[in-house]
């Protein structure tokens, strides 16, 4: 759980703002120093976009004679300067390389907090009188005073979600969550800025939300800033899904924290109360997500209170649980904390008739429970300690349940387990009386802790292909469609597929050729059939032989392979509560992309963009494909597999697709296909017990115009105990009919309503696919829409009404880039009911004609590098929610 640190990280760059007033000569260093720095370089793959970037590219350009224009007039910016003035305008807490980023662009930042905030000498102050002053203090946070907090602030409530109906194997234990400990972006540094999006479309993005119980954004250090909220754009991913995200709080003695630095978070009010609790409450409510996770090894290898007493801990983790279980704010009450500290076990010693770590222990004790509460802290086990190991601590704890305790393993060093690992290790204890091998009788729950994820496995290609190309479109596609593939086996193993029959290895049976591979990802890359490179790279003979050895089987798949699903049930958000008297829509989105495609006929070529907050809900099973003869038999892996597809797109920035994998590029290539099978895909899980809804796929056969593939819906649905029951391969509903769209898609639609199929408690609608028949051998076959709406919907009759009015620009800085003069803008505006809108396209004018530029959910945005002729025009058009029609284009222009 220990962090190392990059000495390169730790340059003397000052970071605060001001906000007393200061002498004429404090002021003048003030300036000077900030007027300082050199233009900050966009195209810089440490902590830029890391890709060049033509905002008024040909490609960009929009007909804007069949749009309606809203002129909102001009205005003037607030502020106008070479830099961000923090004196001013106040960002809140900044470490060193965020001011670097930050004072020559005025970008929006993910946010990060530390206890004491800076001292003023951070910020190149050098009187002796203000050297030790201090700034930006935790306590002191306000939204509404800190300029950057709007733009991270999460404007997604999370979705309900329940079980998906039907278990897809035996095994999936609902007792079981798995916790996924991970970046939230590229690196664990707060200096990025994906809260308003990125020219580079990849990402460290999470794809596979179903699975996880709590996503932790993995962030945060002594010098950086300890307390870290996740980025607003990957809290909306996950509430999309259904899914909780927390912030950090990573106390970490091994490597600098400080008594001193812990001033501000051990501050008491005159009650004796600590006052962190409200901060922490107010930020997680404010920004919108779901808890904190504590990481205390405050001490370090020292004794318990040479930096942090224990029981102060104890004590704020006891006030905030009380203090939310008692709110009258839903969103507050449902704010938990997992705790974790330093060597942290409840194993207990008989001999000394004592726990082994008791500071561990007695937060068991930081509850709150009443007649009506039972508030716990989740607790978070070290590494190496086993299921089972905490049999007497629950025996004294009755509240606590063996899955509310989490075994944890670390997949970010030993990146070898992923898409093999028997997690059965994790979660049970070994059964040393029976002849099952292990007692399931009391699960443990489980979190992995992998710091980059499948992340590792998409970055490895610079390994592979070298640094040449490395900060091109095609290169980051091709990792974005890696991170995609790995975050699938992580989840669904190295076959991409849940079974019965799925067997893992145990950590001795990889063997140390395998276990001690240099760089495992690499060689995993090498090897997997679904990746096609240009020129094959070497190949591991190890790997073959016991990690993908496919072509050693009949089968065509690899003898090991497992994933966490097979012990995690996943969860959906397609359920009645989400979908009575509305809708369920998704395109797929994964939120980034190298095209865009606005109302399925507009599409912006070579158009790289990456916004999260745009990710739609995501397919439980797009890698869910077989034979209908044999429904838990995975197929050959080199032959078929399902995935993201950048190129063939219905709306947004990405379909799903049936391939054989991708190439170089990152473009997907075709599946191989039997003529003589019907195969099934499982797209979405479900858990449905009401048949009044109306339910769609938007799809596109790619084979040869003579050989279409014949396709029919294709429901599963579970009885009262989880079994599915599945239809037969050849049904066909009444109420299916098939409408042509442009670019050779399809709608195939049918009305449950109709069906007859008698949907209720005992037969639940548990999953939604597609059944084709094939007719060619080699295609490929996208899916661009599943809808699932209310007979009862009535479309909101309101987007005609709908206005966006009062733009403002908070700041524009203007920087000297050789022979031109660019510009970077915060700006935002009102609206009538922003309710009603999915997302706003975001355009400006040059020469005479309008080019697409960003996209957004906010109502608030930030544009850089852009050019003035006597100011600057931008539009913001909302594209709706319930039609997926675009509005007006609201147009304004800023004065310079």
């Amino acid at each position: 759980m220990k962090k190392l640190l990059n000495a390169m990280l730790l340059l003397s760059i000052p970071s605060t703002f001001i906000t007393q007033v200061v002498s004429c000569k404090v002021k003048e260093d003030i300036n000077s120093f900030l007027n300082g720095f050199s233009n900050f370089q966009w195209s810089n793959q440490e902590n830029g976009d890391g890709i060049e970037y033509d905002p008024y590219d040909i490609n960009y350009q929009i007909d804007s004679s069949q749009s309606n224009m809203n002129d909102l007039g001009s205005i003037n910016p607030d502020n106008y300067k070479t830099y961000l003035d923090y004196e001013n305008f106040s960002t809140g807490f900044k470490w060193p390389k965020d001011i670097e980023k930050q004072v020559s662009t005025g970008v929006p930042l993910n946010k990060g907090f530390m206890p004491n905030g800076n001292v003023a000498s951070d910020f190149g102050i050098k009187s002796p009188a203000q050297y030790y002053r201090r700034l930006n203090e935790l306590l002191n946070f306000d939204p509404q005073k800190d300029m950057d907090a709007k733009y991270a602030k999460s404007n997604f409530d999370i979705r309900d979600r329940e079980f998906v109906a039907a278990k897809t194997t035996d095994s999936q234990d609902d007792r079981v969550n798995f916790n996924l400990l991970s970046y939230n972006s590229q690196g664990p540094s707060t200096n990025r800025n994906t809260i308003v999006g990125s020219k580079n479309p990849f990402e460290t993005t999470q794809l596979n939300w179903q699975f996880n119980n709590v996503f932790v954004g993995w962030s945060g250090s002594w010098y950086e800033g300890p307390i870290i909220p996740p980025p607003a754009d990957n809290i909306e991913s996950a509430h999309k899904q259904g899914a909780k995200i927390y912030g950090n709080i990573f106390l970490d003695g091994f490597h600098g924290l400080t008594k001193e630095m812990l001033q501000g978070f051990l501050k008491k009010d005159e009650q004796g109360n600590f006052l962190i609790v409200d901060k922490l409450i107010e930020i997680a409510n404010y920004f919108g997500f779901d808890g904190w996770f504590i990481n205390n090894e405050a001490n370090g290898f020292a004794a318990d209170g040479t930096i942090l007493n224990t029981n102060d801990m104890l004590k704020i983790v006891q006030e905030f649980n009380r203090k939310t279980s008692l709110s009258e704010d839903k969103k507050i009450r449902d704010l938990n904390i997992i705790y974790y500290q330093s060597w942290a076990n409840l194993e207990y010693d008989e001999t000394s008739e004592s726990y082994t770590n008791y500071n561990f222990a007695k937060f068991s004790k930081s509850g709150y429970k009443d007649n009506n509460i039972n508030k716990l802290t989740s607790l978070q086990l070290d590494f190496g300690h086993s299921p089972g190991s905490y049999d007497r601590f629950l025996r004294e704890n009755p509240d606590y349940k063996s899955s509310d305790i989490y075994t944890i393993i670390d997949g970010g060093y030993n990146v070898f387990i992923h898409g093999t690992y028997n997690y059965k290790n994790l979660i049970y204890p070994f059964n040393l009386n029976g002849s099952e091998a292990y007692d399931k009788t009391r699960p443990s729950s489980f979190s992995g802790f992998y710091d980059g994820g499948s992340a590792k496995f998409a970055e490895a290609v610079d390994n592979i292909l070298g640094k040449e190309k490395k900060g091109t479109i095609g290169r980051y596609l091709l990792k974005n469609q890696i991170n995609a593939l790995y975050n699938d086996i992580i989840y669904s193993g190295t076959n991409m597929f849940i079974s019965n029959s799925d067997k893992g290895l145990n950590g001795s049976e990889y063997g140390e050729k395998v276990r001690s591979l240099s760089n495992f990802a690499s060689e995993a890359i090498s090897v997997d059939p679904r990746i096609h490179w240009n020129n094959k790279p070497k190949q591991n003979v190890d790997m073959i032989e016991k990690i993908f050895n496919y072509n050693s089987n009949a089968s065509k798949t690899n003898t090991s392979s497992l994933g966490i699903g097979s012990f995690v049930r996943e969860k959906t958000v397609f359920i009645d509560k989400n979908i009575e008297n509305s809708f369920l829509k998704t395109n797929f989105s994964t939120g980034g992309g190298v095209n865009f495609v606005e109302d399925q006929n507009t599409v912006f070529k070579n158009y790289p963009w990456l916004n999260r907050r745009l990710t739609d809900i995501l397919p439980t099973y797009k890698w869910r494909i077989f034979d209908t003869k044999s429904p838990d038999t995975a197929l050959p892996i080199d032959e078929i597999a399902g995935g993201y597809d950048y190129y063939d797109i219905y709306n947004k920035g990405n379909s799903i697709v049936i391939g054989s994998g991708f190439d170089q590029e990152g473009k997907i290539l075709p599946a191989t296909w039997d003529t003589n099978k019907t195969y099934g895909w499982d797209i979405i899980g479900t858990n449905i017990k009401k048949d009044n809804n109306t339910l769609s796929l938007v799809y596109k056969d790619n084979a040869p115009v003579e050989s279409k593939s014949d396709v029919n819906i294709r429901l599963t649905f579970a009885d009262s105990e989880g079994k599915p029951i599945y239809q037969d391969e050849s049904k066909v509903y009444k109420t299916e009919k098939i409408e042509n769209l442009s670019n050779d898609w399809k709608r195939i639609t049918i009305n449950l309503a109709e069906e007859n199929l008698g949907l209720n408690e005992n037969k639940v609608l548990a999953r939604i696919g597609l059944n084709i028949k094939p007719k060619s051998e080699k295609f490929k076959f996208n899916v661009g829409e599943l809808n699932v709406q209310s007979n009862n919907f009535v479309t909101n009759q309101q987007e005609k009404n709908f206005r966006i009015f009062n733009p403002k620009s908070e700041y524009v800085i203007y920087r000297n880039y050789e022979d031109q003069v660019k510009n970077s803008i915060r700006f935002n505006w009102e609206v009538s009911d922003e309710n009603l809108v999915d997302y706003y396209q975001i355009y400006v004018f040059k020469d005479n004609k309008w080019f697409r530029i960003g996209e957004t959910s906010q109502t608030a945005y930030y544009l850089k590098d852009l050019l003035s002729d006597n100011g600057i025009e931008i539009g913001m058009r909302p594209v709706y929610k319930s039609t997926g029609k675009k509005g007006d284009i609201y147009k304004f222009k800023i004065n310079l």
